[in-house]
């Protein structure tokens, strides 16, 4: 709510005094808190990943929560295999998923800015390749790390962990 006070005649003398001869007081230097979090919120974060750079805007939190899900397959899929090696073939499907899941939220740069269009329209219709089908376990991984830790367009994944570990306290 906006409250309204009554200036006196000689303050508002001596500020329009102090504004015709330019000479207005400095307002107290305000620190600005979490700037940098609040620029980057929208920002698109690049991802080097064979010599060709890949745009990664925010995450939304459907999308982090889907990561999720294909992660844990494969960490379910990577204990079975390594118990029995009869199940590999699960630990190798469910790598698979995860690669396309992440390349759906990969966006391709071309080396000129006039080409990133075309290289996107390509990749909308399943034209261009998705490099992590061939991409080792171990890059798959680290990109679905760097995916962990990128910024969600929303917190609401946030909050529902707090009410869910909040409503599991007794």
């Amino acid at each position: 709510m906006i409250a309204f006070r009554r200036v006196p005649r000689a303050e508002m003398a001596r500020r329009w005094a102090a504004k015709r001869a330019n000479t207005l007081a400095p307002s107290p230097a305000t620190a600005v808190a979490n700037a940098e979090v609040v620029l980057e919120l929208g920002d698109t974060v690049f991802l080097n990943f064979r010599g060709r750079a890949y745009g990664v805007p925010p995450v939304g939190w459907r999308y982090a929560k889907r990561l999720e899900v294909h992660r844990a397959a494969l960490i379910v899929a990577a204990r079975e295999s390594a118990q029995d090696g009869r199940l590999a073939s699960r630990y190798y499907v469910a790598m698979r998923r995860l690669a396309r899941a992440l390349w759906r939220h990969l966006q391709p740069v071309a080396r000129y800015r006039s080409m990133t269009p075309i290289l996107r329209l390509r990749k909308r219709l399943g034209l261009l390749h998705n490099p992590l089908l061939d991409a080792t376990d171990k890059e798959v991984i680290d990109i679905a790390d760097f995916f962990s830790k990128r910024r969600m367009t929303s917190s609401v994944g946030r909050q529902t962990a707090r009410l869910q570990s909040q409503s599991t306290t007794p």
